[in-house]
């Protein structure tokens, strides 16, 4: 992306859109996102999210919701627990956060598209959530419990209260939500009776009956006890949690409206500074939490220490650095020509988000309940096929993306949501690596 690119931040007037110094319109407008729009950072950084999501997903995927705190009840070799630790360290929650992040960017694009254009953003968005919503509804009910979309709609649905506050209003809210949120993890690990991530009392019976369940059950009991996994992980939508992803929408939107993601050039000082700063410091710190948490063990009487409930309070704002550090990575590699070719299969996977994502639960609670392997799959066998399904997953994107305007969740998505479906097949195949029109 060149540093002539231009696009219409709020507060500043409409202006044009460039992409690699070329005019894409007079005017920002409603409907699907030419290939020119595309903000290729924007597009690899999410695609690297999903990779990091699988990941952090992948010992979900395997074993139950119960054991989610420490897999290595299950798995006691010396390899699952070093690759868990590494998971932890490089990948657990900072590419939720920052997918998190981008779809608050995603709100804050269309909304300046839909205001270049004149047309109603509230109806278009209000809809737009709601089919959102529904996939989200599907997927944790009848694919996996474990599912993001219904949160992101929900909190999608705040964001809209937002669309018109000013930079310094966003501001405010973050800083208030970021207080509140650690108030609340405080008095949550702070006051007795806690609950500890790493499963304290737990009853590994009824683990091991779960396990029985999703390796052997029916479709019918496998359903059912979805269900009740579901049900358990809907805690994920009160506060302190549920404050996080709303507060990462309010960050996105934010961070759009200052003009960075489409001048990155003209802020590489920043991103050096940020880069040499939060990527060494969140290593470090991720580094210390996971010996904390390895050394530092809750009371027989259940209690946490005082350091233990410490490092669970700021737990979040250390996975935030590194993601921080991760970002600005990005953002400085892709100025690089020779680099942003390498990164480039990244945003094939970016570009399809919606149906890679879910393509990532269907392909795995597959493959752990029909094969009988669920629980009996640990983090270091789990991150080779986490590998060998992303790869999979480049694979497709890229034919996809050469073939059709739109994945076909996306294509799904956009038709629900205008009530009129575009036409998804392309007019002709473009060479593999140029721009692909997709939805954002």
């Amino acid at each position: 992306m060149s540093s002539s690119s231009q696009v219409t931040i709020a507060g500043a007037g409409p202006t044009k859109l460039f992409e690699s110094g070329r005019a894409v319109s007079e005017q920002l407008r409603m409907g699907p996102a030419e290939a020119g729009e595309r903000i290729l950072y924007l597009d690899i950084l999410r695609g690297m999210a999903l990779f990091g999501i699988m990941a952090g997903n992948m010992r979900a995927f395997s074993a139950p919701l119960a054991v989610y705190g420490n897999i290595t009840l299950l798995f006691h070799g010396r390899l699952d627990a070093i690759v868990q630790s590494c998971v932890f360290i490089l990948v657990q929650a900072k590419f939720v956060a920052l997918f998190s992040l981008l779809f608050g960017i995603g709100f804050a694009i269309q909304m300046t598209r839909a205001e270049a254009r004149g047309i109603s953003f509230t109806s278009f968005y209000s809809r737009r959530l709601l089919v959102l919503a529904l996939f989200g509804l599907i997927h944790s009910l009848l694919i996996w419990w474990g599912d993001v979309l219904l949160i992101y709609a929900l909190c999608g649905a705040i964001l809209m209260l937002f669309r018109k506050s000013s930079q310094r209003t966003l501001l405010t809210w973050i800083c208030c939500l970021t207080a509140l949120s650690f108030v609340l993890y405080g008095r949550m690990f702070f006051s007795p009776p806690p609950a500890h991530p790493s499963g304290g009392g737990l009853d590994m019976a009824q683990v091991q009956q779960s396990i029985a369940i999703f390796s052997h059950g029916s479709m019918a009991a496998i359903l059912k006890e979805n269900w009740s996994e579901w049900k358990a992980s809907l805690a994920g939508l009160l506060p302190p949690y549920g404050l996080y992803p709303l507060t990462l929408f309010l960050s996105g939107l934010f961070i759009w409206r200052t003009g960075i993601i489409i001048r990155l050039s003209n802020f590489k000082p920043l991103l050096k500074r940020v880069c040499m700063i939060c990527l060494p410091l969140g290593i470090l710190l991720n580094v210390l939490l996971v010996t904390g948490f390895m050394f530092l063990k809750p009371r027989p009487d259940g209690r946490l220490s005082i350091l233990l409930s410490l490092l669970l309070t700021l737990m979040w704002l250390v996975f935030l650095i590194l993601s921080a550090g991760y970002a600005s990575a990005v953002a400085l590699l892709v100025q690089n020509e020779r680099w942003k070719q390498r990164l480039l299969p990244f945003a094939f996977v970016g570009r399809l988000a919606l149906t890679n994502y879910v393509m990532q639960s269907v392909v795995c609670t597959t493959f752990f309940y029909a094969t009988g392997l669920y629980g009996h799959v640990g983090p270091a066998m789990g991150l080779i096929l986490t590998i060998v399904v992303y790869a999979l997953q480049i694979a497709f994107s890229a034919w996809w993306l050469a073939r059709f305007r739109f994945g076909p969740l996306e294509w799904l998505w956009r038709g629900l949501t205008y009530r009129q479906f575009p036409a998804l097949r392309k007019h002709s195949i473009p060479p593999l690596g140029l721009p692909a029109q997709a939805e954002r």
